[in-house]
């Protein structure tokens, strides 16, 4: 992961499928996947991580970074499925259930989280669901609803301004939330 050229591939970053990879900062890299391991790499070329949160099972690009704040979607699980982290101590803040969206449905597995570039907002989208959040005061607040209606959601993406989110999803939907 941390070296150029053909052998870039560090061997046992990770024991499974890596879905998620975003740097924190010019030197600091966030890696995670199936295995239920973020780790922190130092991109200087240092081989081997320097931190782990244990937890976050990543199905798709479910993991950003703003500032010292960490936020994993996570999928397949019934509660937790949101987390926000330290980025210094390593430890979780808070974290989100979502519940699920009609009786004897699971919770919607998350895919994709992405911090606001200008505001303490976090878009999240995965199984039927695509939501922002409010990280306000370690605190996760939901600002937009779920349903049975809404597509699978893989990807977001917010506007340079941060006023404006766009999601991507199954069937070629792209839906917006300002």
């Amino acid at each position: 992961v941390l070296h150029e050229g053909p052998t870039a591939l560090q061997p046992h970053a990770h024991i499974s499928r890596i879905q998620s990879v975003t740097f924190a900062d010019d030197n600091t890299l966030l890696s995670g996947g199936w295995d239920r391991l973020v780790n922190i790499w130092d991109a200087r070329g240092r081989p081997k991580p320097v931190g782990t949160i244990p937890g976050p099972y990543l199905c798709g690009d479910g993991l950003s970074v703003r500032g010292n704040s960490i936020i994993c979607a996570s999928s397949e699980r019934t509660e937790e499925q949101l987390e926000l982290f330290d980025l210094r101590s390593l430890t979780k803040v808070c974290h989100v259930t979502l519940p699920s969206v009609e009786e004897g449905v699971q919770a919607p597995s998350l895919f994709t989280s992405r911090f606001s570039p200008t505001a303490n907002t976090v878009a999240v989208g995965g199984a039927r669901f695509m939501g922002l959040f409010d990280v306000s005061q370690g605190t996760l607040t939901e600002t937009t609803v779920s349903g049975t209606h809404l597509p699978t959601v893989f990807t977001a993406a917010w506007d340079p301004s941060g006023r404006k989110c766009f999601f991507g999803g199954r069937g070629g939907t792209v839906a917006v939330a300002n």
